[in-house]
């Protein structure tokens, strides 16, 4: 309930649920398009991460999404890059059209095209959710991800937009793969450093939790999805992890399925802590989950107990 991930089992008998007004929103969508993801597609990235750190400052929530080849019908492909943030309880939709004034100067420059920036205006979040998120939700990608948190820290330091954009483009996606930053932490979440939870403590300090994709089609072979993932955990999410060694983690909801250290990256120095728990609450270890606590305890599949 608190953060502690897969593995960390219980029974709700009570839940008390705090509510909150239903504040109005702006919603911004900003994208570029350009014929192939070139050096100027990926200044923009570049450009981009120059501003990441301030709109989340100004209570900016949202995501972005990096497509170097997004399929367009009638054949062929190009490279794309959106940008839909949320600026909840604000009203001014002249403050925020000024605010992203720079960013879409800057994106203008680099990439040779002026972006595009739509801004809708909401009375209430949940009319904005009526708006967006109507019939039903599909599911079923055959897809596995990698991921890592960066922090404020490292994506407000010099040149280190300039080394996001470089290492970005080098992770080979195919069609409709894509990179997505989601922009959730920031805010509350680092204002609340002070709580005890079970939540990795790198989630404090983080600006945007980055991943991304590796799909596969139905007749793809076991040995080449077996290849596929091997290149995620061993060649690609170490790039990620290249921003800051040995530092921060990953969310593991949306985590590489066969994560190194997969204790640090998921919670960090919270671990130990955990693992002590789990083994007074459940020390013949009945509730067992694939990279979850205590599961170093078995085998992969977590049928056999393998702990000296």
């Amino acid at each position: 309930m608190r953060g502690g991930g897969g593995g960390t089992w219980g029974v709700v008998v009570s839940v008390t649920v705090k509510a909150h007004p239903d504040y109005p929103v702006i919603f911004t969508l900003t994208n570029y398009t350009l014929p192939a993801s070139n050096a100027e597609y990926w200044k923009g990235v570049e450009v981009f991460h120059n501003y990441l750190v301030p709109l989340n400052d100004n209570g900016g929530t949202g995501y972005y999404y990096i497509t170097p080849i997004s399929p367009v019908s009638g054949g062929g492909s190009v490279a794309t890059f959106t940008l839909q943030m949320w600026f909840v309880n604000q009203t001014d939709p002249t403050i925020l059209a000024n605010m992203f004034d720079p960013l879409l100067a800057a994106l203008r420059n680099a990439t040779g095209i002026p972006p595009a920036f739509e801004l809708f205006q909401f009375p209430t979040m949940s009319s904005m959710y009526n708006t967006f998120f109507t019939g039903s939700d599909s599911d079923g990608l055959l897809v596995q991800l990698g991921s890592r948190l960066v922090s404020r820290s490292f994506v407000n330091s010099p040149g280190s937009p300039a080394k996001i954009a470089r290492a970005l483009s080098g992770i080979k996606l195919g069609p409709t793969d894509y990179i997505e930053g989601n922009v959730v932490a920031g805010g509350q979440v680092a204002a609340n450093k002070g709580i005890v939870s079970a939540l990795n403590p790198a989630w404090r300090e983080t600006v945007v939790h980055l991943l991304f994709t590796r799909q596969w089609t139905a007749n793809t072979t076991v040995q080449q999805q077996a290849v596929i993932k091997a290149n995620i955990t061993n060649d690609e999410v170490p790039v990620l992890k290249s921003f800051e060694p040995g530092q921060m983690g990953a969310y593991l909801n949306e985590a590489d399925a066969n994560e190194v250290n997969f204790q640090h990256s998921f919670w960090g120095s919270n671990y130990k802590t955990l693992l002590a728990i789990k083994s007074i609450r459940d020390p013949t270890g009945v509730f067992v989950s694939r990279k979850g606590v205590g599961s170093e305890n078995w085998d992969d599949q977590g049928i056999c107990y393998s702990a000296p």
